[in-house]
């Protein structure tokens, strides 16, 4: 379950009450915390996992790294489901539950990237209509 979306503070949030930031800036994103997780993202599993972190800050400029960043993880889903598909059989158990959480790693970051990029097609959209 993606707990982090909207409960909470966000980046901007984060950016605007502390006194010193260290911004890193990529290319879907950018991080309040220079890639430096907060503690409750590690205790939860979710240490450096910024496609669907509720603290990554999004404008609409990265909305064409995102849709690149999204068709490179379907592709890497579909050959991941391949491999399995053909494979599974010949896998440990402690193999198939590792390989399990990397499809569920793999789809919730998709999920994020999709959501980032409905509310950021939204955003062009309300930008554009008050232009």
């Amino acid at each position: 379950m993606l707990e982090f979306f909207f409960i909470g503070d966000n980046g901007l949030d984060v950016v605007t009450k502390r006194r010193k930031i260290k911004l890193s800036f990529d290319s879907t994103h950018i991080c309040p915390f220079d890639h430096v997780c907060p503690e409750e993202r590690m205790r939860k599993g979710y240490a450096n996992r910024h496609n669907f972190c509720d603290y990554a800050i999004r404008t609409v400029d990265h909305l064409p790294a995102i849709e690149c960043t999204y068709r490179d993880l379907e592709d890497e889903l579909e050959n991941f489901e391949m491999f399995m598909g053909k494979n599974k059989s010949k896998l440990s158990s402690i193999k198939c539950k590792e390989a399990e959480a990397r499809r569920k790693g793999i789809s919730e970051d998709m999920v994020g990237l999709q959501l980032a990029k409905l509310v950021l097609l939204n955003n062009l959209k309300t930008l554009k209509t008050d232009d």
